[in-house]
């Protein structure tokens, strides 16, 4: 399934975007997603195909007129694809475009809602996708996902100052690196309860805070 326009390796993110995902979804496993995916989630549907979000970035140097325009280009050039556009979409972030796109699959055929948001050189992609039988269910849960779209300067920058500080602190401490073993597995223990914590963040910010605290840990991995 392609979402992107351009050579991947040009694939970037000038702002960080989260998503809020429905309750009680899952995040996907970041082994499960292509390098170009921010953040993925799954829910639970009828079929086997089970119905998903996804978040991508994309490097651009034209507007969102031209970009939905190139958009539809790609996807009909894929035997029994079809591509609606919805019109105007309103997110949190700014307005983008809303398209329903519709192709087979091994597991039939799947239907799918794509928020697409150009801004400072970057397009926002959010894909939801679910089998026909459960895209009518999915349906106003994709686009209340689509809404949430938030885009921030860094990670700890839609906490408040008061929540930032702290958190600031720790990575700081990270960053210098000289721990012994029982040191960085005590702080990460710590990182976690930190993160925990903050529930109403919701579980992409989390993912990512742990993700980005474990990376300085551990920068030659585990």
């Amino acid at each position: 399934m392609r979402f992107f326009l351009f050579p991947l390796s040009i694939l970037y993110a000038a702002g960080i975007p989260f998503i809020e995902p429905p309750q009680d979804w899952e995040i996907a496993f970041p082994n499960t997603l292509s390098s170009c995916i921010q953040i993925g989630f799954l829910g639970k549907g009828s079929s086997p195909f089970r119905p998903s979000i996804n978040l991508a970035t994309e490097e651009v140097f034209v507007g969102l007129k031209q970009y939905v325009k190139a958009a539809r280009a790609m996807h009909l050039e894929e035997p029994g694809m079809t591509w609606r556009d919805l019109g105007k979409f309103t997110t949190q972030s700014g307005e983008g475009r809303l398209i329903e796109i519709t192709r087979e699959s091994p597991l039939g055929v799947v239907k799918m809602l794509q928020l697409l948001l150009v801004k400072d050189n970057t397009a926002y992609i959010a894909t939801g996708a679910a089998s026909k039988s459960d895209f009518l269910a999915c349906q106003a849960v994709f686009t209340k996902t689509f809404q949430t779209l938030t885009i921030a300067d860094h990670l700890f920058s839609l906490l408040p100052e008061e929540h930032r500080a702290p958190l600031e602190t720790f990575f700081k401490a990270l960053a210098t690196g000289a721990f012994s073993e029982s040191e960085k597995k005590a702080l990460w223990v710590d990182l976690q309860q930190m993160v925990l914590e903050k529930k109403d963040m919701g579980g992409q910010w989390q993912f990512l805070v742990l993700k980005e605290g474990r990376e300085k840990l551990y920068p030659e991995g585990l």
